[in-house]
């Protein structure tokens, strides 16, 4: 054996234990990737598009039967999540699209009620949207159609002086959760929005 093996043999055994703890290392992150996912948003509702919106308490409901206006209704969402509707009675609507409540509305009427019914169905009024934080008149505000984060903040009467006008955080009612995401001038808002305007410290 030259002088130099011992010497090669500690360099292999060393890299061996950087190798192995690097290895490690990976695993722990992966676990904690896979115990920790990160949450993600409907690029439909980033995008503000509405057709992808579930009813919610505050919401206000126009159903219409054509030719049937014994079968119409027009109601605000309870805070159980229902409307009552002629003929039918009382129907879970929250947490469902307009397209879906449509569905429903006419397979309850068709199979009792009136043989192959044509349903419309209309938001009158959202539930509204929350702003905090930084802004002049922090609030609960009527949600209008097309709204991003720079007409939310108009609404509430602008920025105060401390406002971290690029720290601004939007907490989205999705699917029977909460889900939070960083936002922009430019992110749509949606109803039942609730933008957290952050303050500077400096």
């Amino acid at each position: 054996m030259s002088y130099g093996e011992p010497f090669r043999i500690r360099i292999t055994a060393t890299c061996g234990v950087i190798l192995l703890a690097g290895l490690l290392i990976g695993c722990e992150f992966l676990n904690l990737e896979a115990a920790h996912p990160k949450e993600h948003v409907d690029t439909a509702t980033q995008d503000g598009d509405l057709s992808s919106y579930e009813f919610a308490p505050g919401d206000q409901v126009k159903i219409t039967t054509l030719e049937h206006p014994d079968a119409s209704a027009q109601a605000a969402v309870a805070e159980d999540g229902t409307i009552e509707m002629p003929l039918i009675g009382a129907i879970k609507v929250a947490g469902l699209t307009a397209l879906q409540l449509r569905e429903m509305v006419t397979q309850a009427l068709d199979k009792d009620f009136i043989v192959n019914p044509k349903v419309n169905v209309e938001i009158l009024k959202y539930q509204s949207f929350y702003i905090l934080g930084e802004v002049r008149s922090p609030g609960s505000f009527e949600y209008q159609p097309g709204m991003n984060v720079r007409i939310a903040v108009a609404v509430a009467g602008g920025f105060t002086r401390l406002a971290a006008r690029d720290s601004i955080e939007i907490t989205r009612p999705l699917h029977g959760r909460k889900q939070s995401f960083p936002g922009t001038f430019d992110t749509h808002v949606l109803p039942g929005d609730v933008i957290e305007i952050e303050r500077r410290w400096f």
